[in-house]
């Protein structure tokens, strides 16, 4: 077996809280890299539309839901429409999130 098979997320869906972020965005290109559906989740809806742009230029599932992760309201929201949208459960949710005064 191969080492990227050991590690394949075929067939699953990654959501990455922060994804907007330097560090969440490359998060998001690893986890799209080994197979995962990517949710890309933040507050920018501009910059998490120019990660998922990127990820779908090089052929990987995206979609960006711009939310407040200390609100569980627009979790809930955000995983609704992550569902809808891959049809299926998140199966990885790397946080990469920080908090901003």
């Amino acid at each position: 077996m191969h080492v990227a098979e050991l590690f394949s997320l075929k067939d699953k869906v990654a959501a990455v809280v922060g994804g907007t972020g330097v560090l969440g965005a490359t998060f998001c290109r690893g986890l799209a890299d080994v197979g995962a559906s990517v949710a890309v989740l933040g507050r920018s809806a501009e910059r998490g539309a120019a990660v998922v742009a990127e990820l779908e230029r090089s052929g990987h599932p995206a979609t960006a839901v711009t939310l407040d992760a200390t609100d569980r309201q627009q979790i809930q929201t955000a995983e609704r429409s992550i569902v809808e949208r891959f049809g299926g459960r998140v199966r990885c949710s790397p946080a990469r999130s920080s908090a901003r005064g």
